[in-house]
């Protein structure tokens, strides 16, 4: 899901294959180049748009194929959370697209689904508030989440297999935003609960944002991960029997960056700097500067799964690209179009624990957009 932070350039030295910057005080090692042959290979499709009546864009993919987003009708100015159902006859995948039911609002979208198909995301009335949104499955009537009190905006990024929602929270006066928390139970919903501010602006204009949450460790706790002030950092809470959440310690892993995504296994990505933003993942912490291929460090990883595959988009021209993981070289989505309808994908936005990878591209030179899954072969 694209969440970009603007970050002053950072100075960074590369000499061979070690890095030394502004954000980690010890050399950190670079991509390396994955060895010559084989590689992965994927079949490109391009999700369901209405015979071109819509625009996709898609966010998140779960194992069962769903994949969530938004459908965009350029004519009449509207977009609306959507989900596709891939299902995979004897030599093809066809995808089927369904709205969401919107309830009251007059836009939305989708950015995130989990395992048990719960879907999250945003919604705009016709007041012009703007909620975080909830569907308990795809034919679900949708549910708003409540900011914090004094917020007059919020959305939700990214919910967990325990039903643990993280979004962001606006202000208008004060902390501008606030990373928060919501947890969905049998018994209704938890929260909001606001996370902690981790290098407090003086002036107490903060701009705090969480932009994904894993499931729970054998103790009950989970980490949620994004910005603070301009930092990457992790947030660590454990879930209580009650259906409550008690928030845990917090950490600044890097000065001047951002944290995208993370996975059950102590792998987060993202990104260091900006102009150009440099593609970063986080292993149990400690940050390495992932292979920027041909990008010059310009690239933005935008989640990571439990086998450490890493997708993203690279470039000033954005394009799509993975690394198939944290050690190995990038590579072009792009690369695997032969027989595709795309002329262009821009960016691969999520990669479920299957493999599958999903985001957005061009259909032709007018600028059309068209959702797209890549399945590995």
């Amino acid at each position: 899901m694209p969440r970009h932070s603007l970050f002053r350039s950072t100075p960074v030295l590369l000499i061979a294959g070690l890095v030394i910057n502004s954000f980690g005080s010890m050399p950190i090692e670079a991509g390396k180049p994955a060895a010559k042959g084989g590689g992965p290979s994927y079949d490109v499709i391009k999700l369901d748009d209405l015979n071109g009546i819509v625009e996709g864009f898609a966010y998140d993919v779960n194992d069962s194929r769903l994949v969530v987003g938004v459908a965009q009708d350029s004519l009449s100015n509207t977009q609306a959370a959507c989900c596709w159902n891939i299902v995979k006859t004897k030599r093809t995948f066809q995808s089927t697209l369904q709205l969401l039911n919107g309830s009251d609002f007059v836009q939305s979208t989708a950015y995130g689904c989990n395992e048990a198909g719960e879907i999250v995301g945003s919604g705009l009335d016709t007041g012009g508030n703007a909620f975080a949104t909830y569907w308990a499955n795809s034919n679900a009537l949708v549910q708003s989440l409540l900011g914090l009190p004094d917020s007059f905006s919020c959305s939700a990024s990214a919910i967990s297999n325990d039903g643990v929602i993280c979004g962001t929270s606006v202000t208008a006066v004060g902390e501008k935003t606030s990373a928060i928390l919501w947890r969905v139970t049998s018994n209704g919903v938890w929260g909001p609960v606001k996370l902690e501010v981790l290098d407090p602006d003086p002036l107490g204009v903060n701009y705090v944002v969480a932009n994904d949450v894993n499931d729970q460790d054998a103790n009950g706790v989970i980490t949620i991960v994004g910005h603070s002030n301009g930092n990457a950092v992790e947030w660590t809470v454990t879930l209580s029997n009650d259906g409550g959440l008690l928030e845990g310690p917090s950490t600044i892993l890097s000065s001047e960056a951002e944290i995208q995504a993370v996975n059950n296994f102590g792998i987060a990505c993202g990104n260091a700097a900006f102009a150009p933003n440099i593609a970063t993942a986080w292993i149990d912490g400690t940050p390495m500067i992932l292979d920027p291929g041909r990008s010059l460090y310009s690239a933005i990883p935008h989640d990571v799964n439990d086998s450490g595959v890493i997708v993203g988009e690279s470039g000033i021209d954005s394009e799509a690209v993975l690394w198939t993981s944290p050690f190995d070289e990038m590579i072009s989505l792009n690369k695997f179009l032969k027989n595709s309808l795309f002329r262009k994908l821009i960016t691969a936005e999520a990669v479920s624990n299957s493999g599958d990878i999903v985001g957005y591209g061009l259909l032709d030179e007018l600028g059309t957009h068209s959702a797209f899954m890549a399945i590995p072969k």
